[in-house]
């Protein structure tokens, strides 16, 4: 949609369409009461300023809504437009992991279950599942950053997710309204 559609756009319905971005009630509230923005870089900058203020109890809400890389399904349920940038993202990682034409079939599966792994010992240490921005990174890249992220304590975790959930987030908010 258009900045000028999403401006025009009843309150209900424009809390729909960010909460398909994150199901953060507050932020999408927050970002509503700016409107109208003069421009989509103007609506951008707002949503990025107020997902700093982000607190982990969003995070962790924000976190059930998002499956594991590679499967299909969150812990909570998907609003449709959710679900389709869900099932976008997940298409996009399982095609980067396959891209590799050099590899034989045995060092793919090798590399998934590395993964798979590597994503259980995430979390089994950190007690959720494992947020990375996959969009343009390389499966051999998203496992440099997950074994990297291992190494993190709770609290630096906790602020790399932040992170990686306002790229996600931002990402999708561009897809919608343009």
């Amino acid at each position: 949609m258009t900045l000028v559609q999403f401006n025009q756009l009843q309150a209900h319905l424009a809390t729909q369409v960010l909460l398909s971005c994150v199901p953060l009630t507050t932020w999408s509230k927050q970002l509503l009461a700016g409107r109208p923005y003069q421009d989509c870089e103007q609506l951008y900058q707002a949503a990025y300023m107020l997902a700093q203020q982000w607190q982990w109890p969003e995070l962790w809400t924000a976190l059930a809504h998002h499956p594991r890389l590679g499967e299909q399904t969150a812990a909570q349920p998907l609003s449709e437009q959710a679900l389709q940038f869900s099932q976008y993202e997940q298409a996009r990682f399982s095609a980067q992991l396959h891209a590799d034409t050099s590899q034989t079939i045995s060092e793919h599966n090798a590399l998934q279950q590395v993964i798979l792994l590597a994503h259980q010992a995430y979390e089994n240490k950190f007690g959720h599942i494992f947020l990375i921005r996959a969009s343009q990174r390389s499966a051999a890249e998203i496992l440099a950053e997950l074994q990297r992220r291992l190494k993190h304590d709770v609290i630096t975790e906790q602020q790399e997710i932040k992170q990686q959930l306002i790229e996600i987030t931002l990402i999708r908010l561009k897809q919608v309204v343009r």
